[in-house]
């Protein structure tokens, strides 16, 4: 059921162009558009007008009652973006135009929301000096860009130009700490020496103690990422599906595996086996040899989730793992990985 439906589109939007904005602002992929990010949450546009502008698109799903209680009461991430657009231009900064925007809420609070900017030229990457420079003017503006990783601050013509402003923050006055904070997040995107350090400037560029601060404070950047990829990656996410298995079950698998390929009915007799990386288990192999299902039961003490999440946190679809269950509330029930057979990964 549809509370309210919103929308807001320029002036300067050609009338020609209109049937397209809007045909992306309810949601749909107009043909010819290029899928630029593709999330759960979020899915970004790239596409080309009939007037020949380019334009960016930044649709945002809300799937799960947590995620549209979140905005509830407060404005879209959409409603916010484009007023904190609006107030980086009024303050001199050179961001995307917005060109059109739309939120439609449900009950529980969002259930669409949809902003389209004017395409910027992506520019080149700036180097460490000039993300200085352009971090002092954000902070001069009294913004704070939690998110300023090299791809959201480009050059282009010789100026800085900042993108996606959804969480960007405002200060009521200016915060010299800002300043390293900020840089610390851009650093952290950039090349690593071979004791995984950043690669910073050798002369010229700030002094021994911030040179120590930033490596610390990216040191604690990826750590914090590493633990944020963890949590999400027990929820559903880009890569992975999080799905019930009767009253209490769990299943988190990659989203390219379908969920036949565990049919228990297809694993031949289980035997005892004691792996170096999973410890004691109950191994079974699919008939056709390329799957095997490690069983455990509860375990709780040798804290085997958490492992499993550990070495499932670092792997990708290329890796043996394929999908984690447990088929009663945990740490009490059994659970089970499926991997690809060791001889078949390579």
């Amino acid at each position: 059921m549809i509370i309210a439906e919103r929308s807001w589109i320029s002036d300067e939007v050609r009338d020609i162009d209109r049937p397209v904005i809007e045909r992306v602002l309810a949601g749909e992929m107009p043909t010819g558009s290029e899928v630029v990010v593709e999330r759960v949450l979020r899915r970004v546009l790239r596409l080309e007008l009939e007037s020949g502008t380019t334009v960016y698109a930044k649709q945002h799903g809300f799937p799960f009652a947590r995620v549209r209680l979140r905005y509830a009461v407060r404005r879209s991430p959409t409603e916010r973006e484009r007023a904190m657009l609006d107030l980086a231009a009024r303050r001199g900064l050179r961001v995307p135009r917005p060109l059109a925007e739309g939120t439609v809420r449900g009950p529980l609070g969002p259930r669409r929301a949809v902003l389209v900017t004017l395409g910027i030229l992506d520019g080149r990457p700036a180097t460490p000096n000039e993300a200085l420079e352009a971090i002092d003017r954000l902070v001069e503006a009294r913004f704070f860009h939690p998110d300023l990783h090299p791809d959201n601050l480009r050059i282009d013509s010789g100026e800085p130009v900042f993108f996606d402003f959804q969480s960007v923050r405002t200060r009521a006055s200016r915060h010299p700490q800002d300043r390293m904070r900020m840089f610390a997040k851009f650093a952290a995107g950039l090349g690593r020496t071979e004791d995984g350090r950043i690669a910073l400037p050798n002369d010229g560029f700030a002094t021994a103690a911030d040179r120590v601060a930033i490596q610390a404070a990216v040191a604690r950047i990826d750590s914090e990422g590493m633990a944020a990829r963890r949590r999400h990656r027990r929820r559903t996410s880009t890569k992975v599906v999080r799905e019930r298995i009767g009253a209490f079950g769990l299943r988190l698998r990659l989203r390219d595996v379908e969920p036949r390929e565990f049919d228990s009915a297809r694993f031949g007799p289980t035997s005892l086996e004691v792996d170096d990386r999973f410890g004691e288990a109950r191994v079974a192999v699919r008939d056709d040899g390329s799957i095997r299902r490690l069983e455990q039961g509860h375990s709780a003490r040798r804290g085997q989730y958490s492992t499993l999440l550990e070495a499932w946190s670092m792997a990708d679809e290329k890796s043996g793992f394929l999908a984690w269950e447990r088929t009663a509330p945990w740490p009490w029930g059994p659970q089970a990985l499926y991997i690809r057979d060791f001889e078949q990964r390579d």
